[in-house]
């Protein structure tokens, strides 16, 4: 009971102070005003009665960083903005009581208890404020300026700049190169135009494309464990399981658990959508090596990766009204790996050429010193797309120009362009494995003829044929084109020293 009677006594008092609040409030309408409203009517009526000082107006977040970093791209900016954004507000003064506390607070504390703070300077940007003091430079100028930012070639109408102040060839397809000095020229592949020169090499690549004998007897119950029918014409007829077409450090049974490998890696690669350096790693380097070594690698004849080894001599290059065109790579090359004999002629041909004329970096057009002494024979260019487009038929005509125009610079002025040796070059799209025949033909214009299939990775006896073809293209290179070198290029060294 007692406890009843104190919760009512303390409602009644809170009634009561309710009661008297509200008898003190206004009882008119127009009294009860938002207090944001309030707050911005005594702001106007102040403004009016000029109780507000001017101050300008409050800086922009963008403004201060530009203050204190010192861009004064940002400044420069930022004073551009119209004076309308500028309109000047009225605020009231800022009170600096508290900060004036602050300031007798730190006047008391000992300045060795603060702990040291490393200072570091305001970054400063770069400032394109001079750029209006730098000399404008004409289109010529830049040309001719190896060493400037931006440097341009040009086929036909069209001119691209680099900001890198290396030319930037414009040459998109083969019909931009029709207007350059030396024209790429893409003929059908017909028995009729071969060259008689290279004839004996086309027929005996005809037949290994075809499957005439490259797969060994040794293997075939492999090949259909494999899920592969071989049939009778693409057996080998030899029985001691040596033949012309395979490495001679590898038995048939090795051969083919390397093969098997390969194509594995082939579909694993088509499969994945791998990139082009997955291919040539896994697929292209591995065949390479299988066909080349043993036998012909004892006799000189190797492959090279030069997907790096660019050509740096302008003077090699296709041109377009005498602005050189950016030079082409490719990945692959077969080379003439030479002994001693033969490298120290290959040595003495370019001190000749060197005394005699200007400085040669290399026996070749490329510059890279892996093959500086090492001759290209066959050309090699790889894609990951299955289909050949003329973006791989560019580049390899491209490199081939440049590599017939040094065999030409090494020569001297014994031998035109139309008098040299009709090249064998590779084309090879994801699994398909394609020859061309390269020339320069009447009228200083490189010929490419092609294509012919030598074979394909998608199935095992597809790879047989490239190893095969392979070895044929090795044994041209180490019996045709070794000579022709020896007695053309270097036929004279020993005068040309004297």
């Amino acid at each position: 009971m007692v406890a009843d009677a104190n919760k009512l006594s303390r409602a009644s008092s809170a009634a009561s102070s309710v009661l008297q609040w509200l008898e003190g409030l206004p009882s008119e309408p127009h009294a009860y005003l938002s207090t944001g409203a309030l707050r911005h009517t005594k702001r106007k009526r102040k403004r009016e009665q000029g109780l507000y000082q001017d101050s300008p107006p409050p800086q922009r977040k963008s403004r201060r960083l530009a203050a204190i970093s010192g861009n004064a791209v940002m400044q420069r900016a930022l004073r551009k903005v119209t004076s309308t954004e500028h309109k000047l507000h009225t605020t009231p003064a800022r009170s600096t009581r508290g900060k004036k506390n602050l300031t007798q607070h730190n006047e008391h504390i000992d300045a060795s208890q603060v702990t040291p703070r490393a200072t570091q300077p305001p970054v400063v940007y770069g400032s394109l404020d001079g750029i209006a003091d730098i000399p404008r430079r004409s289109t010529a100028d830049l040309l001719s300026d190896p060493s400037s930012e931006a440097s341009s070639s040009r086929c036909g109408d069209s001119t691209t700049f680099s900001k890198t102040g290396r030319s930037r060839s414009p040459t998109k397809s083969l019909g931009d190169t029709q207007f350059c000095n030396i024209p790429i020229h893409v003929v059908p592949w017909e028995a009729n135009i071969i060259p008689q020169v290279v004839r004996p090499l086309v027929q005996e690549l005809k037949l290994l494309s075809k499957g005439i004998h490259v797969v060994p007897l040794q293997v075939q119950d492999r090949m259909k464990a494999a899920g592969e029918e071989v049939e009778l014409h693409e057996l080998s007829k030899e029985q001691d399981g040596e033949g012309e077409a395979w490495p001679h450090s590898l038995s048939h049974e090795e051969l083919w658990v390397r093969i098997h490998e390969v194509w594995q890696a082939a579909m694993e690669c088509y499969a994945e959508n791998a990139p082009e350096a997955t291919w040539n790693a896994e697929v292209h380097s591995r065949l390479l090596r299988l066909a080349l070594r043993g036998e012909l690698k004892a006799k000189g004849v190797w492959y090279e990766d030069v997907t790096t080894a660019s050509i740096s001599d302008k003077s090699l290059l296709p041109y377009f009204k005498a602005i050189p065109l950016q030079s082409k790579l490719v990945d692959y090359a077969i080379i003439l790996d030479p002994d001693s004999t033969l490298k120290d002629r290959i040595v003495a041909r370019l001190s000749a050429t060197q005394s005699s004329t200007k400085a040669t970096s290399g026996i070749n057009a490329a510059a890279a010193e892996w093959i500086r002494f090492r001759p290209v024979a066959v050309s090699i260019e790889t894609k990951r797309e299955s289909n050949h487009d003329d973006t791989a038929v560019l580049q390899l005509g491209m490199w081939t120009i440049s590599h017939f125009l040094n065999l030409q610079r090494l020569l001297g002025d014994r031998k035109a362009l139309e008098d040299l040796p009709v090249l064998p070059i590779l084309s090879i799209a994801g699994h398909s494995w394609r020859l061309m025949l390269a020339s320069i033909a009447a009228g200083q214009k490189l010929e490419l003829i092609g294509y012919t299939v030598l074979g394909d990775t998608v199935s095992l006896v597809g790879i047989y044929k490239i190893i095969a073809s392979l070895r044929s293209l090795g044994r041209w290179v180490n019996e045709v084109y070794r000579p022709w070198f020896e007695d053309s290029i270097l036929a004279d060294v020993e005068q040309l020293s004297q």
